[in-house]
């Protein structure tokens, strides 16, 4: 039986079985019974040599160098080899290199007590030059014993107080390479998120950051080498000043009011705490207690207002801590100019006077206070923007604390770990502009530092994420931005470098895309084709870069990173700063393309080719009329780097407004800078065209209501599909108008700004549907005459006017979350993120629809005179004009103007659409009630009843007169339903009419009777307005159809109490008289 199998030795020991038995011995470098080993003492022999045919650099002078590192590691492996057969041997330490070819000093670490081994080694070493696989120069090697410690000094760095960096450097004097052990009282220190320890040599550095009470303490050094021990301590006193803050962050209160504020302290409030008040107005000490009340403010006679600034020190053994200022305002009892109460930007903003602020602590999860101020514009108290900017989010903070332990040595997670909570904090559109600094910080210094390819394209969408058109407004409000966003194109360049380099495709197009930014690259193989073609690297919307022939053999890889949303970062007051002189102008310069940035190897950027890189860039001119465009490109690897054209040119032959090529002889990043100067709207043209507008919508509001009001207040004798459209189109006119007036106010608020936006979309999609309806209304009682309008058509119609347009804004909003409602420079649609196609597409078909339509009603009611009463060529000209003054505002078609200066800002077409546009209530109020005849007549008979109601019997006897010497095409209720009919269709065949002039408007309020039986139905139309055989066989009818011409086929009568009435063409089954009283059917 084996004894030796239960493994019964230490494991530094050999175990040898015998009979019944076992015994353990220890390995060499270890003392004890076999059972129990402990490692013997390491002793050193120091030595210097001299390597032989090798060539010394400066990088060999540091330790952290490549060569140094690669040196080392040779040297090592090689004594290792040499030694393999000396147990006493325990490896090999570099202390440096010299320069006199490469001399190297180490040291040998062996066993205690056995120098005569390695000493055998050593010699023959220095005899042969012989050491492994590597030379040393013969008789070059020389051995020491190693010094004993001589001293050990400490040098403190730090300035006592808690939450700053504590210091401590350990300088021995003695052997080199000595081993350090640090402690703090009994505690041994190590790596920690907020520990580490360097060592060079004879120099070991403590350093503990963040300090706290708690580190205050005996720090020792203790120093070893082999046998040899030296230590020593130095006391560390760690002070805690109070932090300290004073509550409410801003107070205001009216005169006579008692005010209290709170000394709170957070940090060092152990033991006895004196507490201090201060305030900007007085000298000396105001207040002692933690709670300070001021009751006894009083204003002069003078004074509306006052303020001070006040605050608390808090003094402790250890020092004393200042509080922030909080303002406070006492107002006179008369004081009445105050900011409302308002919910904006998640909080409520309590009711304070003009030109004071609210201060609060920003949201859950951030630290800082966020500010909002109460101004005075125009006389109007408003609330300004909502600032942020102090905010900071706690993930951040820690992700930036991360960053820095990584970088300087402390404890920190991985950098994978790193940047995958990098990708996930930047997905949140909730940051603040501190937010967005840190995060390009951390990838600045993760950039050079991924080594994966999962690191790289986390990286890469950290930056699109980053760059988003939702953190856009964020970006607007950073002062550095252009520099941040240099610093993410370089970043986000050597990464997709990378990502592109160690992809295993070679010869084929690699691409990775992201939301902002895109990467395609290509791997070149190094058999090349005997006749190279162009590399094309475009994405499927022609973006990109090509290669020219020339030079794809010399080419080892390329890489495109398309960066579609950073144009709208760069601001353009520090573009004028960042161009050289091949730019030209200055004054207005923007970027409005994508950025392409483009990498090769070798960059051949010294070298002349003779064809050019073909850059082809994405170009945004929208709301520019012929912009001065310009190629230009710039390095962002380079701080010092600006704008230029040089080595770039525009090839006009190939760009057009959507796609601008550059032919450049080199590789950067490129974009189309244009200078703007004289294609943008000036400042006092804007307010102009604001003016026009909110004068004109005014205007446009006073017309609608007073259309809705005199169509409400007659609607027995106006009631009409027609009449049911026009209202229903007042309405959404009425409160677009609203809503565009409001539109001014509402810019200030970013939350009342979206909403007027969303309500502005919705109606004028509304106005647009029944405008639609108008024109399909029209359509059928013109050219579809007999088809009449149905219950199903109503249904149609309100979907049309209401439902699609909610429908269209619901969409919208639940797609873009709201982004894109209200911009900048206005509370409407933002065209960057392709909103305003909501609206442009239904008003386009719109538009399209009605004027087909409008085309079609100008050529019936032409065709409609070339009978027996003809016009002549300037009778038809004018009846075709008046029809078409009067039916463009109802159906849209002056928004054909607002249209054309949707891609461009042509001022002429832009004042058109102000005025016509703005004043289109009012327009219909002048057609369809001023100039309209019926509504006219029935105006005019309700006055003269209210006016003659005295000797209205008398005057009625007369009308009945009247109406027997001139009939008035009423048919009494006796005569046979069929014969009506059967006059229609006559009248019907002969399609002539003898309206002229502005008549041929007015004669299209068509009249549909419908019976209980839907299949009797009597209609009106302009098409329907002669017949010559019944005129032949009626005397009365020719004389009636002249008498009777653009009455808008009202029929007046007396009925047998003498009264007047009038009966709309389009009146329901209800509004008509019943069979014992006169029926009408005007034709």
């Amino acid at each position: 039986i084996d004894e030796c199998l239960g493994k019964p030795c230490d494991v530094n020991a050999r175990c040898n079985n015998s009979e019944g038995s076992f015994d353990c011995q220890c390995n060499v470098g270890y003392c004890g019974n076999g059972l129990i080993c402990s490692r013997l003492p390491d002793t050193f022999i120091s030595m210097t040599f001299t390597l032989k045919d090798r060539e010394f650099t400066n990088s060999l002078h540091d330790p952290n160098s490549e060569d140094y590192q690669t040196l080392s590691r040779e040297v090592k492996n090689n004594f290792d080899e040499e030694f393999a057969n000396v147990p006493e041997y325990r490896g090999v330490n570099i202390i440096r290199f010299r320069s006199g070819s490469v001399i190297c000093d180490a040291e040998v670490v062996l066993v205690l007590n056995a120098h005569d081994e390695i000493t055998k080694v050593l010699e023959r070493v220095n005899a042969t030059g012989v050491l492994g696989n590597i030379f040393v120069v013969s008789d070059s090697l020389t051995t020491a014993d190693i010094p004993e410690f001589r001293d050990i000094q400490l040098d403190v760095e730090y300035n006592g107080y808690a939450g700053d960096l504590l210091k401590i450097t350990c300088n021995v004097t003695g052997p080199s390479l000595p081993s350090f052990e640090w402690r703090k009282n009994n505690m041994i220190l190590s790596l920690s998120t907020r520990v580490k320890i360097e060592n060079n040599d004879q120099v070991s550095k403590l350093f503990v950051r963040k300090t706290a009470k708690s580190d205050s303490g005996d720090y020792y050094c203790i120093a070893s080498k082999g046998v040899d021990i030296i230590n020593r301590s130095v006391a560390v006193q760690v002070k805690v000043i109070p932090v300290v803050a004073v509550f409410p962050l801003s107070v205001a209160a009216t005169e006579g009011h008692t005010i209290t504020l709170t000394c709170e302290v957070s940090v060092g409030n152990e033991g006895f705490i004196e507490i201090l008040w201060y305030n900007s107005k007085q000298a000396g000490i105001v207040g002692q207690t933690r709670q300070l009340s001021l009751s006894n403010i009083e204003l002069s006679d003078s004074d509306q207002s006052y303020k001070a600034e006040y605050w608390c020190l808090a003094k402790n053994s250890d020092g004393t801590g200042r509080s922030q200022n909080v303002p406070v305002y006492i107002l006179s009892s008369d004081f009445n100019e105050f900011c409302i109460e308002v919910y904006d930007s998640g909080y409520t903003w309590e009711e304070i006077p003009v030109g004071t602020s609210v201060i609060k602590h920003c949201p859950n999860g951030t630290i800082g206070t966020v500010t909002q101020f109460c101004n005075s514009n125009d006389g109007q108290s408003v609330w300004g923007d909502v600032n942020f900017s102090n905010c900071r989010s706690s993930v951040v903070i820690k992700l930036v604390d991360k960053i820095f332990r990584l970088n300087e040595g402390f404890e920190s997670g991985n950098i994978s770990e790193i940047l995958r909570e990098t990708e996930k904090v930047s997905e949140d559109d909730e940051l603040y502009e501190k937010d967005i600094e840190d995060i390009v910080y951390v990838l600045e210094k993760t950039e050079h530092k991924t080594k994966t390819q999962t690191d790289r394209l986390s990286f890469i969408r950290s930056s699109s994420n980053i760059v988003s058109q939702k953190k856009k407004n964020v970006w607007k409000n950073i002062p550095s931005r252009n520099h941040l966003a240099k610093q993410i194109i370089s970043g986000t360049d050597l990464n997709a470098w990378n990502y592109i380099s160690e992809s295993a495709e070679i010869g084929n197009v690699v691409s990775y895309i992201t939301p902002n930014i895109a990467v395609h690259g290509i791997r070149l193989p190094t058999a090349k084709p005997t006749k190279p073609g162009d590399i094309i690297l475009l994405d499927t919307g022609g973006q990109g870069v090509i290669i020219p022939d020339v030079v794809t053999n010399e080419l080892k890889q390329a890489t495109v990173v398309q960066y579609s949303s950073i144009k709208d970062i760069f601001s353009e007051e520090e573009l004028k700063e960042s161009v050289d002189n091949t730019i030209g102008s200055t004054e207005s310069l923007t970027i409005r393309s994508t950025i392409v940035s483009f990498t090769i190897e070798p960059s051949l950027k010294n070298k002349p080719v003779s064809k050019p890189f073909k850059i082809v860039l994405q170009n945004n001119q929208t709301g520019y009329e012929n912009p001065r465009r310009t190629c230009a490109f710039i390095e962002p690897d380079i701080n010092s780097s600006v704008w230029s054209s040089k080595g770039c040119t525009l090839n006009e032959a190939e760009s057009s407004e959507e796609n601008v090529t550059c032919d450049c002889d080199h590789n950067t990043a490129f974009a189309i800078m244009m200078d703007v100067t004289g294609v943008q709207l000036t400042e006092s043209e804007r307010k102009l065209l604001e003016t026009i507008s909110t004068v004109g919508c005014s205007i446009s509001l006073v017309g609608v209501v007073l259309t809705i009001l005199l169509q409400v207040y007659f609607w027995r004798q106006l009631k009409s599909p027609r009449a049911k459209i026009l209202v229903s189109l007042c309405v959404a006119i009425g409160f677009t108008d609203i809503f565009a007036i409001l539109e001014g106010v509402a810019r200030d608020s970013p939350n009342f700004c979206k909403a007027v936006a969303a309500l502005l979309h919705f109606f004028v999609l509304s106005a647009f549907g029944w405008m639609l309806c108008e024109g399909i209304l029209l359509h059928i009682l013109l050219i579809r005459v007999f088809d009449g309008v149905r219950g199903k058509h109503w249904k149609i119609f309100n979907f049309i006017g209401w439902g699609i347009p909610l429908l269209i804004v619901v969409v919208s909003l639940g797609a873009t979350q709201g982004e894109g409602y209200g911009t900048e420079s206005s509370c409407w649609l933002s065209v960057e993120n392709n909103l305003i196609w909501a609206f442009v597409g239904p008003a386009f078909l719109v538009i399209l629809i009605n004027t087909i339509v409008f085309i079609m009603i100008l050529r019936t009611i032409m065709n409609s005179h070339n009978t027996v009463h003809q016009p002549d060529n300037i009778g038809k000209v004018k009846t075709g004009v008046k029809t078409a003054v009067a039916i463009f505002p109802i159906l849209g078609l002056t928004w054909v103007f607002g249209l054309m200066t949707f891609n461009r800002e042509t001022l002429f077409f832009r004042y058109l659409f102000a005025v016509f546009n703005s004043a289109q209530g009012m327009l219909i109020f002048l057609f369809h009630c001023v100039l309209n005849k019926q509504t006219r007549e029935v105006v005019r008979d309700s006055i003269t009843r209210s006016t003659f109601s005295s000797s209205f019997s008398t005057k009625s006897v007369r009308r009945a007169k009247n109406s027997t010497s001139l009939p008035s095409m009423a048919v009494s209720s006796s005569i046979n339903q069929k014969m009506v009919k059967k006059n229609a269709r006559l009248q019907l065949e002969s399609r002539e009419s003898e309206s002229a002039g502005y008549e041929g408007y007015n004669n299209l309020n068509m009249s549909v009777t419908r019976e209980a039986n839907e299949d009797d139905v009597y209609v009106t139309s302009p098409a329907v307005q002669g017949n010559e055989e019944m005129r032949h066989s009626s005397p009365n009818l020719s004389a009636h159809s002249e008498n009777s011409l653009g009455r808008d086929n009202i029929a007046v009568e007396t009925d047998s109490k003498g009264y007047h009435s009038g009966e709309s063409e389009n009146s329901s089954s209800e509004d008509r008289p019943s069979n014992n009283e006169e029926a009408h059917l005007t034709v």
